[in-house]
């Protein structure tokens, strides 16, 4: 659970209109926590690979960015 709560942080730091603090409201954790597991997938190289391909896809799909 921790590495998903890791991506959807460093997905939503690649989104200008969504913010970590809503994030951090909606699952109920510190936004510095998430703040810093974003930073651990951005420094792991097969991590960031997963998260610039799901970025893309979305963007690729005309996915719409949750307003949370």
């Amino acid at each position: 659970m921790a590495e998903a709560r890791a991506v959807a942080a460093a997905i939503v730091q690649t989104a200008p209109h969504l913010r970590l603090t809503e994030l951090a409201k909606f699952l109920g954790r510190d936004i510095s926590a998430l703040g810093k597991a974003a930073q651990r997938i951005a420094g792991d190289v097969n991590a960031r690979r997963l998260v610039s391909d799901l970025v893309d896809s979305m963007q690729t799909e005309g996915y719409k960015y949750p307003k949370l």
